[in-house]
């Protein structure tokens, strides 16, 4: 009967990201607890049963106990290691469930000598009626967001108040993940833009938010096994909502900046449930704009150019498309040099597959004014400048006024705190949508 345990644990360890990825994490562990318990309930009973059913229905019991358990476990030690708990510790907790793997069957193999294998069972039972107890309650207050006792303390450095990085794995792409503070939750997103660059702010709304990153598919950390599948603003989105459900945050405040904005309002439109506030930065939506063809055919040209090897020149087309003044002898330092193959992949990458995807997706209106709030945000100094002309086009067809921001295009680069302070009194702006 072992072997029943130990192989449904492990089919539902293999098929378990999928549950947790679309159930709140304390009401998996306690319907978790639930099967488990009701497995060893099964066990019990087999004795008593008719003959012919007791291996039926032991097996059955066996094979629920191993399925429940299988969900427990990650889940546990997957909150205790999104808190800011001392590696050391998370390692003896690890080690000493590990272990019980190992004694378990030895414990309760004396016990059943001594009283039964009957009564041997009933302390695996009683300690699964402790765990539903107790289990789903510390989840949900180890959770980053999910509970403000988790809150960084006075004492500490803003060094210990980052979290590590962090990977999981999706259907079509690995997310790497950066989670910070604690406090009503905000994500922060971008495209191509990763977590390094959002870093700053995200220290800088740490303080009295849960701040969540990550590296967008293809970039950074975030690998995609196959750069074919592309990647769209809805594939961006949904990636971000996987990750919301799995770090049981939501719903979350989102900010998004360049393809970051087109991110989050893909997200508005498919997933409103996982969002409050979508604050919309300088999203470049050339669709909207009254020379549209004109502007895509501008795109067109770039990328062909990229395509045929002048980087520097395709670049150069960029900021002049995006009415941005680069200084001369900037574009040759930046993409003229070496550069490493990881950085080159995933800018052929951005050209190819996500440049085009984000430029010319086209927002659904009425499902942007059934979703959350929408602010939209222009740079103080992107004057003139494309992303201005695209952001006033949607503010236009929702009928809205334009936050101003610090800084241009890259605000929240070059200005964290006070980029930091008026994304705060966005979340609270009264010329939202909705």
């Amino acid at each position: 009967m072992y072997a029943v345990f130990f192989a449904a644990m492990t089919v539902v360890r293999f098929a378990g990201d999928r549950l947790r990825g679309a159930v709140v994490a304390p009401v998996l562990v306690a319907a978790a607890a639930g099967v488990t318990l009701l497995g060893f309930v099964l066990v019990l009973l087999s004795p008593v049963v008719s003959e012919g059913a007791q291996v039926v229905v032991a097996a059955g019991g066996w094979a629920l106990a191993g399925a429940g358990t299988a969900l427990v476990w990650p889940i546990v030690i997957g909150s205790l290691g999104a808190t800011r708990i001392d590696p050391r510790r998370l390692s003896v907790v690890t080690t000493i469930g590990y272990l019980g793997g190992f004694v378990g069957p030895v414990l309760i193999g004396g016990l059943a000598a001594g009283v039964g294998l009957a009564g041997a069972m009933v302390l695996p039972a009683a300690l699964t009626v402790l765990l539903a107890a107790v289990a789903p309650p510390l989840v949900a207050r180890l959770l980053p967001g999910a509970d403000p006792t988790t809150s960084i303390t006075d004492t500490d450095t803003k060094e210990n108040a980052m979290y590590a990085p962090t990977l999981i794995d999706l259907p079509e792409t690995r997310l790497n993940y950066e989670l910070r503070g604690s406090g009503p939750a905000i994500a922060l997103v971008g495209s191509p833009m990763t977590a390094e660059e959002f870093a700053p702010l995200a220290e800088a709304l740490a303080a009295d938010h849960t701040v969540l990153t990550h590296d967008p598919r293809g970039h950074g950390g975030s690998v995609l096994a196959d750069r074919a599948i592309g990647s769209t603003p809805e594939q961006r989105a949904d990636d971000l909502a996987e990750l919301v459900r799995r770090t049981s945050l939501g719903p979350v405040a989102i900010l998004g900046s360049s393809g970051g904005a087109v991110t989050a309002l893909a997200f508005a439109q498919r997933h409103p449930e996982l969002a409050t506030t979508i604050v919309a930065h300088e999203p470049p939506l050339l669709e909207l704009l009254d020379d549209r063809e004109e502007q895509r055919a501008m795109t067109d040209r770039m990328r062909r150019r990229y395509a045929e090897g002048d980087v520097v020149g395709a670049w150069g087309m960029f900021f002049e498309q995006a009415n941005i003044v680069v200084p001369d002898g900037m574009l040759e330092a930046m993409f003229g040099g070496e550069r490493s193959t990881s950085a080159l992949a995933e800018e052929a990458f951005w050209y190819a597959q996500e440049l085009p995807a984000s430029v010319r997706w086209e927002p659904d209106e009425e499902a942007l004014r059934r979703g959350p709030r929408i602010v939209l945000g222009i740079g103080e100094e992107s004057a003139g400048q494309l992303c201005e002309r695209t952001t006033e086009a949607l503010a236009a067809r929702l009928g809205l006024t334009a936050m101003r921001f610090p800084g241009d295009h890259t605000g929240f680069v070059d200005h964290p705190e006070a980029f930091a302070a008026q994304l705060k009194d966005a979340l609270a702006y009264p010329h939202a949508l909705r």
